[in-house]
């Protein structure tokens, strides 16, 4: 939009009107202090009027505008000199295409002309407005009725210096736009609206500003009454469809920019562009909606095709992160399936044009969405030859990774984070994506090294490490009641451990795991059954005891019932010893 787009800043400045024709002079003032000069004649007399009230009120017109910062009437002296020259006389210049002449040949910046009559009812109807005489653009005053010239003279100037004003601000107002000052913006356009409150450019300016201040329901009402104003107001438009898709109205939004591509049909790059908008406000299923419309025909635009499926894959990946059931593991619901497929076929549809000059992006959406929809073997193959072309990419090595991971090549892709790590020794992550990789396939021991690269690297705290395995050993194993399966993890968690609640979590579980295992050696109750057991029972209790600081932050009421149960146990795996000496 407008703070990425040069050509915004001609729409705005041509929306502008006079402005950009001049009215506030396209041409610095040459005279009266640096003011722009003001060719105020005699009004032009219809009918019986009285015939001194035109020149009255022009006279008064003349020493209010005088009091202007900007503007000045042009001096007798000077006037009477271009009169001179070109042999006119006062008296035609009431006449509005004369004074017009005259003003251009003298280069005075602007002309008022104006006509009177006698009103039905008494005083006087009047007419003004004022022009660029070198331009077709003019400023109307509307017609009014007043008793006397005076008044005449304040209606005329009133409405003169409202409309500077209001050009004014509106040129504030859009430089402000230009330079992303979005307050400033918004406070400019807002004073136009209060002198006009149906000023396109200034409604139109005001609801930009807000939408980047990101108060979408002011911005939306602004951008609305634009739109009543001129229905093909194609700023509006596009900026009415982004803050609709923020507000979350993706119905709404995409109605705005159907309409905006009913004005340019055909176009693939407004297209692409009105399509990346409603992506980056969010919705990415609109974006694929407006991009698909463009590939219809024989011949459709390759990037245009491109992008289809980078929205697709974006389309998939928010739907699948907010589904509440509509997957099942690594099940993919149809809905996103079938996005992820829609992605595929357009990627398959542009690589063989793109051939070795695919960008890095390109590859990397290309094997995400064929790795994702479960198509790993054609996911590797783009892989294998992403890294031949693109062997000094770190992303599309990052990807390559992940599918050769997803490939259950676990080697592989830790050989190619280490070609991440080769490209740039100061990667983020690394080895701890390679550790939770060999984490996640139950390699321990090598996980345990490479989570300790990564916390001497400060990629991971020690901390997060540890309960990473304790996760993996609790969910795993642990609730599987695999207790010999999941003690290396907890013990692994200890060692990296370092906060006492995580600390105390891995021992609450250890001490159950000792528990149970005395609980099974001690059943025979013999003094050969005692001897094996009170050594796992004391084991039992030093882990319970190393607990409370995770039992009392859970709230575990359980833990002062094992360590009343495990001595107990210890008690009577010693009287049973005893007994049997």
């Amino acid at each position: 939009m407008l703070d990425k787009r040069n050509d915004r800043r001609l729409t705005l400045l041509l929306m502008l009107g006079l402005v950009a024709g001049g009215l506030l002079a396209s041409a610095a003032p040459a005279e009266a202090q640096g003011r722009y000069r003001v060719l105020v004649p005699r009004l032009e007399r219809q009918g019986d009027a009285d015939k001194n009230f035109g020149r009255r009120t022009s006279d008064e017109l003349r020493k209010l505008i005088d009091d202007l910062p900007t503007h000045a009437p042009v001096e007798n002296r000077d006037l009477r000199d271009e009169l001179r020259r070109f042999k006119l006389s006062e008296d035609d210049l009431s006449n509005c295409v004369t004074a017009r002449q005259l003003a251009a040949q003298a280069g005075y910046e602007l002309v008022m002309c104006g006509s009177y009559a006698a009103a039905p009812g008494g005083g006087f109807e009047v007419t003004a407005q004022f022009v660029n005489p070198k331009e077709v653009q003019s400023f109307d005053v509307p017609t009014f009725n007043v008793p006397d010239h005076k008044q005449a003279a304040q209606h005329i100037f009133t409405a003169f210096r409202d409309y500077i004003d209001q050009v004014t601000y509106v040129v504030y107002c859009t430089d402000a736009l230009e330079s992303g000052q979005w307050q400033t913006a918004l406070e400019n356009c807002n004073k136009v609206l209060e002198l006009n409150d149906s000023h396109q450019t200034a409604l139109y300016g005001r609801g930009y500003a807000l939408m980047q201040l990101e108060q979408h329901d002011q911005a939306l009402e602004s951008l609305k009454k634009v739109l009543e104003l001129n229905p093909i107001h194609q700023e509006a438009l596009m900026a009415a469809g982004f803050v609709a898709a923020a507000m979350g109205r993706m119905e709404e939004s995409r109605g705005y920019y159907r309409e905006y591509l009913e004005l340019n049909p055909g176009n693939a790059q407004v297209r692409l562009t009105i399509a990346m908008d409603a992506a980056k406000a969010g919705d990415n299923e609109g974006a694929l909606e407006i991009a698909e419309a463009g590939l219809d025909g024989d011949a459709p635009d390759p990037v245009l095709m491109e992008y289809a499926g980078y929205f697709a894959v974006a389309a998939a990946q928010r739907m699948e992160s907010s589904a509440q059931g509509g997957q099942n593991g690594n099940q993919l619901s149809p809905e996103v399936q079938a996005l992820y497929n829609k992605a595929i076929g357009y990627f398959e549809r542009v690589y063989p044009i793109k051939a070795d000059s695919a960008s890095a992006t390109f590859l990397n959406g290309y094997m995400n969405a064929l790795n994702k929809a479960g198509r790993t073997d054609e996911a590797l193959e783009v892989g294998s030859k992403a890294v031949a072309t693109h062997g000094d990419e770190i992303s599309v090595w990052n990807t390559y990774a992940t599918v050769l991971r997803d490939a259950d090549r676990i080697d592989d892709a830790l050989a190619a984070l280490d070609k991440v790590l080769e490209l740039d020794p100061s990667a983020e992550n690394v080895r701890a994506r390679q550790a939770q990789w060999l984490l996640q396939k139950g390699d321990l021991d090598r996980a345990k090294g490479m989570f300790r690269q990564a916390v001497d690297r400060g990629e991971i705290q020690s901390n997060a490490a540890a309960l990473a395995m304790l996760s993996v050993g609790f969910n795993q194993h642990f609730q599987a009641r695999r207790y010999d399966q999941a003690e290396p993890y907890l013990d692994s968690a200890l060692e990296f451990a370092t906060s006492d609640e995580t600390k105390g979590m891995a021992h609450f579980f250890l001490g159950y795991i000792y528990y149970s295992r005395g609980e099974q050696v001690q059943a025979p109750s013999t003094a050969e059954s005692a001897q094996r057991a009170l050594p796992i029972f004391q084991q039992a209790l030093r882990h319970f005891e190393a607990s409370r600081p995770y039992a009392e932050k859970a709230q575990a009421q359980s833990l002062q019932q094992f360590l009343q149960n495990t001595q107990q146990f210890i008690e009577i795996q010693e009287a049973l010893i005893k007994r049997g000496r």
